[in-house]
């Protein structure tokens, strides 16, 4: 005697189930990690569970190359102010100037992670954004900050004078 094929109800059944372990399995990661881990974590999978478009995988391919080097320069979770010499804008981009938008600085907050990226400059240790090095050079004199580490491409590691 042949066995016979799953019925749909089994493979519906099966598939449920399946669903239902890696939920669990889930869970129980989740519970034995700190709160920040699940939240990067968490952070991660909705990423990944939206699915990136192929314009924003490059986009964030160029972002790994330009700041993965500054994720290792400073004990993890340090928050770091983020000073730049580009307009912060929201929601559009202009054709005359490169503004910074809220997808960019989500990237960078992915790339240099666990490091905490703060959208101000009250902070000790500052990343440094400048697409204009006489600007940026302008703005950290302004400010007395000093360089820690320039990785290049107009990323710089720097230091409040405070």
């Amino acid at each position: 005697m042949s066995a016979q094929p799953p019925t749909i109800e089994r493979q519906s059944l099966r598939a449920a189930s399946r669903r239902w372990l890696k939920n669990l399995l889930l869970f129980l990661v989740l519970g034995n990690c700190g709160a920040s881990a699940a939240a990067r974590f968490w952070l991660v999978y909705q990423f990944h569970r939206q699915g990136v478009a192929n314009g924003d995988k490059v986009k964030l391919a160029a972002t790994t190359r330009r700041y993965a080097a500054v994720k290792n320069a400073l004990p993890p979770y340090t928050v770091v102010g983020y000073l730049t010499d580009r307009p912060y804008v929201r929601y559009s981009r202009s054709v005359d100037e490169d503004p910074i938008n809220v997808s960019e600085l989500q990237d960078i907050q992915l790339v240099i992670a666990p490091l905490l990226l703060a959208r101000n400059e009250d902070q000790q240790y500052l990343l440094g954004d400048f697409m204009n090095p006489i600007e940026g050079q302008k703005q950290i004199k302004q400010r007395n900050l000093s360089v820690i580490t320039d990785y290049g491409q107009g990323v710089l590691l720097l230091r409040s004078g405070q």
